[in-house]
């Protein structure tokens, strides 16, 4: 029996699906077979395995920063120079920084990675690379999962999945996720917990639209970058080093998107999205207490254009992308 290997289709690069060989710079694709391989604890598991991308972390995978072929090393935490989408939307700050705390990794269907500059099509905040999470379809999830793990350092993990569908048109699902776990040091616990809702339908005229709701509350206790070796050999090491040992991240985020696809011709279709992003943080670090939030709101309006060029069948990407971001933040130093 003969068993044909099919290539990895890449939307990302350019906005268009096309397979990876055919697309115009270095990328990469995790898939749904490679990913149920995984935990699906945290991010960094996956994105650590590709190669020129470099996913670091001090405290269990939680507060991944990201490095692809060097962009993004200049950032002391956190992910920047690296644009970060959630099923196309874009979730980096204008500033360039980025928060995973709302990326569930227990609906990811696919990551698609375009490795350095890609200002063209996602702007400046995509000098090091581009990175899209891709939540699980609507059209894919039917009946009822339920998934339970448990590990050292009291890590647990709880996944409740149901989707359904109404004469195959109307489709939906439900996600409720909590994860935690502590660690081998103090000060280092990770509690999170995302539900989430996605509802699709399919009209007669190969039109199709997709809303998602996301809300997330993760809080999570960020000790010093002392490793497991100099814990066993000094113990006390956590309590010298720190210079302010309560630093944290408590975070709340509402997320939505809703997305319509029409192919108006055999040959043009168009893709309009929706996004609205609503987050909130207590961020204690040394020297001073960041308490801030910002809500966010944006369209993206894709084209598509299937001709002929020369006689070699050619596709035309256009459109535009809006987004308005209102911040409102507090910064306290200690007394």
């Amino acid at each position: 029996e003969e068993v044909l290997k099919l290539d990895k289709v890449q939307f990302t690069a350019t906005k268009s699906e096309r397979e990876e060989k055919e697309t115009p710079a270095s990328t990469a694709t995790i898939t749904k077979e490679e990913l149920k391989f995984e935990r699906g604890f945290n991010l960094s598991e996956s994105l650590g395995e590709v190669s020129g991308v470099n996913a670091e972390t001090k405290n269990g995978g939680y507060d991944v920063r990201l490095i692809i072929r060097g962009g993004g090393l200049n950032a002391p935490y956190g992910i920047r120079q690296i644009n970060v989408l959630l099923d196309g939307v874009p979730i980096t700050d204008p500033d360039g920084m980025t928060r995973l705390d709302f990326v569930n990794p227990q609906l990811i269907d696919q990551i698609e990675i375009v490795k350095g500059p890609n200002s063209t099509l996602y702007a400046a905040n995509a000098i090091g690379g581009v990175v899209n999470f891709i939540t699980k379809p609507v059209w894919t999830v039917q009946g009822l999962k339920l998934k339970a793990g448990f590990g050292n350092y009291n890590t647990q993990l709880y996944n409740l999945l149901h989707g359904n569908n109404y004469k195959g048109k109307l489709f939906y699902y439900v996600d409720i996720t909590r994860r935690s776990t502590d660690s081998w040091r103090e000060w280092n616990e990770f509690k999170s917990t995302q539900a989430s809702f996605k509802i699709g339908y399919l009209f007669d005229n190969k039109s199709s639209i997709e809303t998602y709701f996301n809300y997330s509350k993760a809080d999570l206790q960020l000790p010093n970058s002392l490793t497991k070796q100099q814990f066993d050999t000094d113990p006390s090491k956590q309590y010298k080093e720190n210079v302010w040992i309560n630093s944290r991240r408590y975070s709340e985020i509402y997320f939505f998107n809703t997305k319509y696809q029409n192919q108006l011709t055999d040959s043009f279709t168009i893709k309009p999205i929706f996004y609205i992003q609503k987050w909130s943080h207590y961020h204690p670090v040394t020297g001073f207490i960041n308490d801030g939030g910002a809500k966010v709101f944006g369209t993206d309006f894709i084209t598509e254009l299937k001709h002929s060029l020369f006689g070699i069948n050619s596709t035309l990407i256009s459109g535009f992308q809006i987004q308005h971001d209102k911040y409102d933040a507090d910064k306290y130093t200690y007394g």
